[in-house]
C-alpha cells in the first residue's frame, strides 16, 4: 500500500488504504457510534462490497491475516 486517507464525521471515523495516490480506495475501515454511550460498530469495505463487519478492531484486522498471499518458489 502506498498512501492512506482518514476522515473524520459525526458519529463515523474512516481510514482508507490506497495503492495509489489517485485510485480508488483498496480497503476501507469504518467505525461507526452515534452516541458514547453506544458499542462501536466496525465495517471493512472493498471499494463499494462490504467484505468483514465487527465489534472490534480485531476482528477487521483478523480479517486481512485470512487474505490470500502470493508463494514464490
Amino acid at each position: 500500500w502506498r498512501d492512506y486517507a482518514i476522515d473524520h464525521l459525526p458519529g463515523s471515523a474512516a481510514f482508507s488504504i490506497f495503492r495509489h495516490t489517485h485510485e480508488t480506495p483498496l480497503y476501507v475501515v469504518e467505525k461507526q457510534q452515534r452516541f458514547p454511550t453506544e458499542a462501536p460498530k466496525f465495517t471493512l469495505r472493498d471499494r463499494n462490497k462490504i467484505l468483514c463487519k465487527g465489534n472490534s478492531m480485531q476482528e477487521i484486522v483478523r480479517y486481512f491475516n485470512r487474505l490470500p498471499r502470493l508463494i514464490t518458489g
